[in-house]
């Protein structure tokens, strides 16, 4: 029983302490610290007095910088990253291409037919005919031509027809030509080819004034006539061997003067 009042009398007073000094105050309600208090308390102080407070402006640059020098203290500054340069755009030019000197050249002949030699002869069944072998360029012709001019007829001679003509041993396929009349009216010409039994000419073909090229008789066709045919045009040449070619002028007049040039015979 004394044991019980030896605790129980302290503990008795201790409340009475606290009971006085709650009265003392006038209220028994707990007060919370301050803001600044505590803030006090824990060793960071705000500026200003009483409940007016400035809040402080954290500089996050500043911070930053201060963390980057941190590391560069301990790990050294990272290498600065150069300014990548952007490569230049070039605009190419287009080359000039060299103009090459292109050589004149002259155009090649043609080389020069059957008109290039002195053998043509005139014949004595028709009006009398000189053949001269002369240069084209008089008469735009090429290489050589062969020029034919009538000769002075006796008097009371008259013949419709000039010719001149020339060996020729082969078998005959084409012939062909150009003839450049110079003289002041048209003619006709024909071609013959004779075999060693026959004697066969062409149809006519019309000579008008200046140039007349590619003039061609082809020995397939059935235009040709001959005795055999009572001189009508209409049997091809034979598949013999020739002897002699003819060209005829026919109708002729005083002032004949005719170019053959490139004359083939294939």
């Amino acid at each position: 029983m004394h044991t019980m009042k030896t605790y129980f009398l302290p503990l008795v007073a201790f409340l009475a302490i606290i009971s006085a000094g709650c009265s003392s105050n006038g209220s028994s309600t707990y007060r919370k610290p301050s803001l600044e208090t505590r803030l006090s308390r824990s060793g960071l102080g705000l500026q200003g007095t009483g409940d007016q407070t400035t809040d402080t402006k954290v500089n996050t640059d500043n911070v930053i910088d201060d963390n980057t020098r941190a590391l560069e203290e301990r790990w050294g500054s990272a290498p600065k990253k150069e300014k990548s340069q952007e490569p230049a755009i070039v605009i190419e030019q287009p080359a000039k291409i060299a103009e090459e000197a292109t050589p004149k050249t002259t155009p090649k002949a043609i080389a020069d037919g059957l008109e290039k030699t002195n053998s043509w002869l005139s014949t004595t069944w028709a009006w009398p005919t000189t053949a001269n072998v002369v240069e084209g360029k008089e008469f735009e012709g090429e290489g050589k031509v062969l020029l034919l001019t009538l000769q002075q007829l006796k008097e009371g001679e008259k013949n419709d027809k000039a010719a001149i003509q020339r060996k020729f041993a082969g078998k005959v396929s084409r012939i062909s030509f150009n003839a450049d009349n110079i003289s002041k009216g048209s003619y006709s010409v024909a071609v013959a080819v004779n075999t060693a039994d026959a004697y066969y000419e062409s149809p006519l073909k019309v000579l008008s004034k200046g140039w007349n090229r590619d003039i061609v008789f082809d020995a397939n066709q059935k235009y040709w006539k001959s005795k055999a045919s009572g001189w009508q045009n209409n049997q091809s040449l034979p598949d013999s061997e020739s002897t002699l070619i003819t060209i005829l002028i026919y109708n002729p007049d005083k002032g004949l003067k005719i170019a053959i040039d490139s004359l083939y015979v294939k």
